[in-house]
């Protein structure tokens, strides 16, 4: 038996010694990792939730680097999910706001999304409308 707890107490000790390099910080207020702003496919912004009326969603949304701050509105309208994971199908708009330099988040979503040039006579619109598919909800994600 105590040659069962000897095996157990190095295991716990590798997994524990194993896991302080993966590279997630927690912060001590919550559980949620702590992602660096920009990474490998994503870009991070603040997002707080504005309207919310069943299938209607409208989000308020922010970014802020190197003194600039891109602001904007998000809107979907989705189904009803169905399936293990909740899967559903809708639509919705980006909505320019008055003010906003979005500037730095267009520079940096095109590294993000390794895009090759940002075009030269791109007119600001009202309104960007466009279809999106929802796989699942509640996900956060892992980062090594």
């Amino acid at each position: 038996m105590k040659q069962f707890y000897v095996v157990l107490a190095a295991l716990l000790l590798s997994l524990a010694i194993g896991c302080r390099g993966v590279g997630i910080a927690f912060s001590d207020q919550n559980s949620e990792p702590l992602v660096p702003e920009v990474g490998d496919g994503w870009l991070m912004f603040d997002l707080q939730p504005l309207r919310q009326s069943g299938a209607f969603q409208r989000y308020d949304c922010a970014f802020e680097a190197e003194g600039k701050t891109a602001r904007f509105q998000f809107e979907v309208n989705s189904g009803g999910t169905s399936g293990d994971p909740p899967i559903a199908f809708g639509s919705g708009k980006f909505i320019a706001v008055a003010g906003s330099d979005s500037s730095v988040f267009l520079r940096k979503l095109q590294k993000v999304l390794e895009a090759k040039i940002l075009p030269v006579q791109a007119k600001r619109v009202a309104e960007l409308p466009f279809t999106a598919a929802i796989l699942g909800t509640n996900q956060s994600r892992l980062v090594f």
